[in-house]
């Protein structure tokens, strides 16, 4: 809601000015008459003025609605308006006119009905002058702009051509001129959460379970994915996470060590914008969020009240922005303030590019996530997830983005010491890219690829992605690579046709991978052509098992440098169901080239994991790859991701066979982490 107000303390000022105004009329002053129209609108979309000319404007506001004009510099519009919704709750008392030096000149707010006359000089020198309705929910959409300029510009005509033609209330994509509000059942918090869309682009979590502030994002809202209480999965979040706050950050400062329990006590509205009430032991806090004006980040502003001893706010050094208060005294991570400050003061939460995680799994949602994709269990913190036999968690961040250094950091705990895991996570399908394997009779971990998976030779091509003819593309039965598979259906006359560019001339395998399960008709031959040859006219795809039991079938073919097309077509029988082609290098004596990829031995003796939970690190930076484990560096050596794809896509679980563990709170950085980093991970 809108805080209640006098409205005199608005009249009397604006009648002072206006009666000034009158009395001193300037003869040679540029006269402009603007009022509004429908769909918050000024009537003059833009005006030309000379520089340094005198201008009246006077202002009739026609509206059922409050307004003023500011007056900017040139391209700080939207830098004024976000400022003045900083303002909050002193957002009336001062006009919604924010104290800045972007601001040249401005009206007071203007009633219902009434008139203003401002006067002012152009600036001397020429260019576009925005002027914009700073009234809370207006800026985004009310403006116009004064062009300074020794003669009229094409481009005002062309602008109050458009005003002219374009249609009242018309509907555009517009960014947000109040806080939207949905309380829904969020990733990351408790199911009391409230997920707050603000005017500027940025966006935030409030835990009201526990009264607090979980996470800041950019770029998008949320997207709801279906009736949570149906389909068990939460919303998406639509953009980049740079801030989250891992517990209550306040501290009373005769008890630093005991993080104080909390009581919400609800919200209010000021301006659009809402300010949420909690009870902290026997105080009353009061918390506004706001765009940070001009920046990336979040303006806090906190009221306390009854609070007789000090306070601290404690910061994460693992969070995504900058601190700066005005008001007390910042000791390391700690901030001081007495008694006197705390009653009311401001936090500004400068975004550091790239700091934060670039993705985060906590677990403990990951059934409302992933449905049906697995089990959590008793993790390190709160849940783990087990992956046993269970698919794995993917992302959409490619190799491409980690080129100045990468780090992931998770929790492990596996069933057994003894057993191999080969592929705890990675980048891409087998072979696209690096993957983070334990070898538990080897005792080590190892970046890069296993000895005894399959290498391609940098070509991986998804059947689904192929010329398909007649047959379908789906993706109903699991254990595909890629986004699906192609399910032969009729007899014959169906077919999947592959185009593919080939570097480097030598002997090679097509390598089919297919599933097929058995019935009455056994195998299902499929004509294979290479360049409108026929490699085999009737190739036996024998069953597999099921048909979600996937195996490789190979063909030998000798290729030249340059494009080769690949066939596989239906010739009476149907088909298996078809994944994707891949090819693997073979060398003159037809026997399968040991690639060299980079790997990182780190402990070629006993198993390095217990039972227990353990803390792992991969820190890659400056050509070299660190692990880590419980804090601690287990080795260095060189590493590079040259061979690999960089379209391949980060993640979580096993793409081989192998042992059964669980992880829990895993990150994934776009940089190297610092020691102290990786030490404070381990501590957590």
């Amino acid at each position: 809601m809108v805080p209640q107000f006098d409205n005199s303390s608005i009249v009397k000022p604006w009648i002072c000015l206006l009666a000034l105004s009158l009395a001193c009329p300037s003869v040679h002053a540029l006269d402009v008459q603007m009022g509004v129209k429908p769909g918050l609108k000024f009537d003059v979309a833009g005006f030309h003025a000379k520089p340094g000319e005198k201008i009246k404007l006077t202002f009739s506001n026609n509206d059922e609605m409050m307004h003023n004009i500011v007056f900017t510099k040139p391209g700080m519009r939207l830098h004024v308006v976000e400022a003045a919704i900083a303002l909050g709750a002193e957002g009336l008392e001062k006009h919604f006119v924010p104290a800045i030096p972007a601001v040249m000149a401005s009206t007071l707010i203007i009633q219902p009905g009434q008139k203003f006359i401002l006067e002012f000089n152009a600036s001397l020198v020429p260019g576009k002058y925005p002027y914009v309705c700073t009234f809370p929910g207006h800026g985004f959409v009310m403006h116009g702009i004064l062009f300074v300029a020794n003669n009229r510009p094409a481009e005002l005509d062309k602008l109050l051509e458009k005003a002219v033609e374009e249609p009242v209330g018309k509907q555009t994509k517009l960014p947000l001129s109040k806080a939207k509000l949905v309380r829904t059942f969020m990733p990351g918090s408790s199911p009391a959460a409230i997920a707050v869309a603000l005017p500027g682009g940025h966006a935030y979590c409030w835990d009201a379970g526990n009264s607090r502030l979980r996470y800041i994002w950019r770029d998008g809202f949320i997207q709801r994915n279906g009736s949570y209480g149906r389909w068990r999965t939460l919303p998406t979040l639509l953009g980049s996470v740079y801030y989250r706050e891992p517990q209550f950050p306040f501290r009373f400062a005769d008890k630093p060590g005991e993080v104080p329990e909390t009581k919400f006590l609800g919200y209010r509205f000021i301006d659009g914008i809402p300010e949420f009430r909690y009870r902290v032991g026997d105080c009353e806090f009061r918390e506004f969020l706001a765009k940070l004006p001009g920046k990336s980040g979040l303006l806090r502003r906190f009221s306390i009240s009854n609070l007789k001893v000090g306070l601290q706010f404690h910061r994460d050094v693992l969070s995504g922005v900058k601190f700066f208060s005005k008001k007390g005294t910042w000791k390391g991570d700690v901030l001081h303030l007495n008694v006197k400050e705390v009653s009311s003061f401001t936090l500004e939460m400068l975004e550091v590019p790239g700091k934060a995680p670039t993705e985060y799994w906590s677990m403990d949602d990951l059934t409302r996530q992933y449905s049906r994709k697995g089990s959590l269990v008793e993790g390190y913190l709160g849940r783990a997830w087990e992956f046993n036999g269970s698919p794995v968690i993917s992302t959409n961040h490619d190799l491409a983005n980690v080129d100045q250094g990468v780090a992931v950091s998770l929790w492990i705990r596996v069933k057994n010491p003894a057993d191999n895991l080969p592929a705890i996570c990675g980048w891409g399908e087998i072979g696209q890219g690096p993957i983070i394997s334990y070898g538990g009779d080897s005792g080590g971990f190892i970046l890069g690829m296993p000895k005894d998976a399959p290498v391609f030779s940098g070509k991986y091509m998804e059947a689904e992605r192929a010329s398909v003819q007649g047959a379908s593309k789906t993706s109903k039965i699991r254990g595909f690579t890629g986004n699906g598979y192609v399910d032969f259906q009729g007899k014959s006359g169906e077919s999947i046709e592959w185009m593919m560019k080939v570097e480097e001339a030598g002997e090679y395998l097509l390598r089919f991978r297919y599933a097929l399960q058995p019935g009455p008709g056994g195998s299902r031959p499929l004509k294979v052509e290479l360049d409108g040859q026929i490699l085999a006219a009737k190739a036996d795809f024998k069953p597999t098992g099921s048909w979600s039991s996937w195996k490789n079938m190979d063909f030998p073919a000798k290729l030249s440098v340059g494009q080769h097309q690949v066939r596989l077509s239906s010739i009476g029988s149907s088909g298996p169901n078809v994944d994707h082609l891949s090819l693997v290098r073979f060398d003159q004596k037809n026997k399968s080239v040991e690639v060299t990829k980079p790997a990182v031995p780190l402990q070629q003796n006993e198993p390095i994991l217990t039972k227990d939970w353990h803390h792992f690190v991969m820190n890659w930076s400056n050509g070299n790859a660190t692990f880590y484990l419980d804090g601690k560096i287990l080795n260095t050596m060189p590493f590079s991701s040259n061979e690999f794809t960089k379209e391949a896509k980060f993640y979580l679980g096993p793409k081989l066979k192998g042992g059964s563990f669980h992880l829990d709170e895993a990150r994934l950085f776009s940089r190297a982490l610092t020691e102290a980093e990786v030490k404070e991970l381990a501590k957590r």
